[in-house]
């Protein structure tokens, strides 16, 4: 998504688009789907986006992250990804929120946790919204990045006396 142009399909609308331009390959194709009801949505990519990429970012309630340790890896349910330019309709971020993901969550901003970190580990902006609309930046690892995280022990993460996370 981040390098993608794209327009987020129905699953019909997908599944036409995959038999109408390719249709020897669509039926074999169609059928090696593993998990049909795992798909958080459909999308077709219409061009790569040269220069800088779409942010990536998450976006939750705040208090679904009440009992949040940011010590180890915890089953979140909620997140959206709100950027208007990836322009997503409903689909995929209906189905983001009703699942729940393996995550690591940190008070930080992203930047700040990724910056002592191996090039290719993921870490997101998570913007944890308040009742009035404002949101904090926090940072989020999903999946294996998650559990790399968590098993750093506590005293391998320092603070700054300016507010950064420090991760040796």
């Amino acid at each position: 998504m981040r390098r993608t142009k794209f327009t987020e399909l129905s699953k019909d609308a997908f599944y036409e688009l995959v038999s109408h331009n390719h249709p020897a390959q669509a039926e074999v194709w169609l059928k090696e789907f593993p998990n049909p009801e795992r798909v958080l949505g459909y999308v077709h990519v219409t061009g790569l986006i040269e220069g800088q990429a779409h942010e990536m970012a998450f976006d939750i309630i705040k208090q679904s992250l009440e009992l949040v340790d940011s010590r180890q890896v915890m089953r979140v349910a909620g997140f959206s990804i709100p950027h208007p330019q990836l322009n997503l309709g409903g689909g995929i971020n209906t189905k983001l929120r009703e699942r729940s993901l393996n995550c690591w969550i940190s008070e930080y901003k992203s930047f700040s946790v990724s910056k002592n970190l191996p090039p290719l580990f993921a870490v997101y902006p998570l913007k944890a919204r308040l009742p009035n609309g404002q949101a904090d930046e926090w940072s989020i690892a999903f999946g294996l990045d998650a559990f790399f995280l968590a098993s750093l022990k506590s005293k391998q993460r320092y603070k700054s006396s300016k507010g950064t996370a420090l991760i040796i």
